[in-house]
């Protein structure tokens, strides 16, 4: 028995039939990418704080979306980088 068959371009690299993308908290934070082998997906990471799963492959998108939802949430808690918008102060009016 054969196993899957990879299906790969010009370049030698394996062909990207689709992608879906992946938010956390609102935060874009990398893609599911959907190649010729059907039975998994692999996370393509924009997001510093899911960098450790760059090029996994998880078998379904639920997996996918929840290894990457509780990697995202546990390096932010942990004083990770986070996408989220931190307001800076700034010097303080004066009091009357």
């Amino acid at each position: 028995m054969r196993g899957p068959v990879r299906t790969v371009g010009i370049s030698g690299q394996e062909m990207m039939f689709d992608s879906k993308i992946i938010e956390v908290d609102g935060v874009f934070v990398g893609a599911a990418i959907i190649t010729g082998i059907a039975t998994s997906l692999r996370f393509y990471a924009t997001h510093e704080s899911v960098r450790s799963l760059h090029n996994a492959i998880l078998p379904d998108l639920a997996a996918l979306r929840h290894r990457v939802t509780a990697t995202f949430r546990r390096i932010g808690t942990q004083g990770g980088v986070r996408g989220d918008v931190k307001q800076i102060a700034g010097p303080r009016p004066a009091q009357s």
